[in-house]
């Protein structure tokens, strides 16, 4: 999600690239996925390790968590529950997030 108002990366299908910008409040969803790359701290939590802490403060995005599975079978559900948040998200605002190429 944006960490503050101002310009973010819009993605699409077939490009490594950005190919615009859209403007983000604080708050505002930048992507939804799903995530199945974490790494455990010593002290035992797990952090995703898909970005990194680096990428994501350079790009003003902060990484949240909306489920959790330590169950990697979950795998179709959580798809499921991406490609409707993607879905709902479209809906209400016209457009897939600015970080979604797709829908899963």
């Amino acid at each position: 999600m944006a960490t503050k108002d101002g310009y973010y990366d819009v993605y699409e299908w077939g490009n490594d690239k950005p190919v615009g910008k859209t403007y983000l409040k604080k708050g505002d969803t930048w992507k939804i996925g799903e995530t199945t790359n974490f790494r455990t701290r010593k002290d035992g939590t797990e952090i995703q390790n898909r970005y990194t802490q680096k990428w994501l403060r350079q790009n003003n995005l902060e990484y949240k968590r909306l489920q959790y599975s330590p169950n990697k079978s979950a795998k179709t559900s959580f798809q499921n529950f991406e490609t409707s948040r993607i879905e709902k998200f479209e809906k209400q605002f016209g457009k897939k997030p600015a970080g979604n190429k797709c829908y899963h």
